[in-house]
């Protein structure tokens, strides 16, 4: 019989569970509902839908967000719906037969194999970028080349840019997190390091970060992409001293795929 136990005492048990991507799903009503306080964390799949959580209390030591649920998850999660899983040194545990021993439960597959890990639509949105780029100014003199490749199975986009004029060079990583925003962390070798949020607008791939001057100011950088009908994309990078109310573009370049 499945249980969940965290400091000693047992917080749920049951005869049945789900397993999805290795975690352990119990039923609602097999918790100890004294363990239990609703939390205001929420977190989104883009399989399985938007996961509400549960603190965990034990004897007023509390484990913060450390269960979850899905009251209302899209189709292919409907067999959790309302399930409750555990992380955070919450352990779930199975007694053997009639041994006292007891093991952790091993993650099995379903019959019917949840979704590849990225092979959502939602992470395709960005997959507009990839390609091998030369890249110009507004003018149309030459700023650089830009690659851009899916590595980790479709999880992650890869930038590799390159200057056409001096050494500079950078890259970054791209991918849709499972808050549902997408992140990009770019580097490049003047030791610039850039850490973007932000995700689809209109059609458009919009990240942006606050950033603290040495003078103590916040300059918040916000750098979209748009994908234009003759398969040209445009990427525009602005920053902002005065809270948006006035922008000044930082970079502007179009993209044109190499022949």
């Amino acid at each position: 019989m499945p249980k969940a136990i965290w400091r000693g005492e047992v917080l749920a048990e049951s005869d049945t569970h789900e397993v999805v991507e290795g975690n352990v799903y119990l039923p609602p009503e097999s918790l100890k509902s004294d363990h239990f306080r609703p939390s205001e964390k929420t977190t989104t799949c883009p399989w399985k839908g938007q996961a509400h959580y549960y603190d965990v209390v034990v004897e007023g030591e509390t484990n913060g967000d450390a269960a979850w649920y899905y009251p209302e998850p899209k189709p292919k999660a409907a067999k959790i719906r309302g399930m409750v899983a555990f992380w955070r040194g919450v352990q779930v545990l199975s007694v053997l037969g009639l041994l006292t021993l007891a093991v952790p439960i091993q993650a099995q597959e379903a019959e019917t194999a949840a979704p590849p890990p990225c092979s959502a639509s939602e992470h395709r949105q960005f997959d507009f970028w990839i390609g091998e780029w030369d890249v110009t100014g507004p003018d149309g003199e030459a700023a650089g080349t830009n690659r851009i490749t899916s590595i980790l199975g479709g999880c992650v986009l890869h930038e590799s840019w390159k200057a056409a004029n001096g050494p500079h060079a950078g890259q970054s990583f791209n991918i849709l997190g499972r808050d549902g925003r997408w992140h990009q962390t770019w580097v490049d070798n003047s030791g610039l390091l850039l850490e973007l949020v932000g995700g689809l607008e209109k059609g458009r791939m919009v990240m942006g970060q606050e950033r603290t001057r040495p003078d103590g100011k916040t300059v918040r950088h916000e750098i979209s992409w748009e994908r234009r009908a003759n398969g040209q994309v445009r990427q525009h990078w602005r920053s902002s001293a005065d809270g948006g109310q006035t922008w000044r573009d930082v970079f502007v370049g179009i993209y044109t795929r190499k022949k």
